[in-house]
């Protein structure tokens, strides 16, 4: 039956989302497995222990089986928030490294930037930095190194790529726009936005940004000469 498959994964997709939903409560879940009615065992899952055994999965061959897990991801609770990006500092690192490689490496590589940002985008809109549990904050109210040297390799992947017309591109820039705005759209209103991210840092995603904004970009070439000054001076 073709749609057993289908059923399958959105069965799996669930469990996803209701285990990183049920993450809220402690940082471990029991879970009691009865074999029989009278004999139970018990076996306890740590979040970074779920997360070891997922956030792999972001690399399947398998487009239905990424798409449940970026989707369950992407709902992980702020609480264990600091934990899932542990175990995501090996692909983000893996994904903003500069190498001589094949097209299909670098394709699968493209892909693999993509959905990066769609979970970064997703967990930012789930209230992942607005909470303060999560620690991605420090008391200087700026992000976490990992997330600095990711927007600026990001950044910096989009401004260099070639190849700037492709769709995956297309999806990248609409996802890492989406996780910058998220991002600071969930702080609140004052020193907490302001302190994020550097003065420098804003000035060129601001120009990033609006340089994708079609005739808009037009008439901020001017604009964006005085604001480096200001910076500088």
């Amino acid at each position: 039956n073709v749609c057993c498959p289908v059923v399958f994964l959105v069965q799996v997709n669930d469990w996803f989302i209701q285990s990183m939903q049920f993450l809220s409560c402690r940082p471990s879940v029991d879970i009691a497995i009865a074999e029989k009615v009278d004999v139970k065992a018990e076996k306890t899952f740590t979040a970074q222990e779920l997360f070891h055994w997922l956030v792999p999965l972001v690399r399947s061959e398998t487009p239905e089986i990424r798409e449940a897990v970026v989707t369950a991801l992407g709902k992980t609770n702020p609480l264990v928030f600091k934990e899932l990006i542990e175990e995501l500092q090996v692909s983000m690192k893996d994904a903003l490294e500069k190498r001589t490689e094949s097209t299909r490496k670098r394709r699968k590589r493209d892909v693999l930037r993509v959905y990066l940002a769609r979970i970064l985008e997703l967990t930012a809109d789930h209230g992942c930095f607005r909470d303060s549990p999560s620690g991605v904050v420090d008391d200087n109210k700026a992000l976490m190194p990992v997330f600095l040297d990711y927007i600026e390799g990001t950044k910096g992947f989009l401004v260099a790529e070639c190849d700037k017309d492709s769709p995956v591109h297309h999806h990248l820039r609409l996802h890492f726009c989406g996780f910058v705005a998220q991002m600071v759209n969930s702080m609140p209103q004052g020193r907490a936005r302001s302190s994020l991210l550097t003065a420098p840092m804003r000035q060129e995603l601001f120009f990033l940004f609006s340089g994708w904004c079609g005739v808009f970009a037009l008439s901020l070439s001017g604009l964006e000469k005085r604001a480096t000054r200001v910076i500088k001076s």
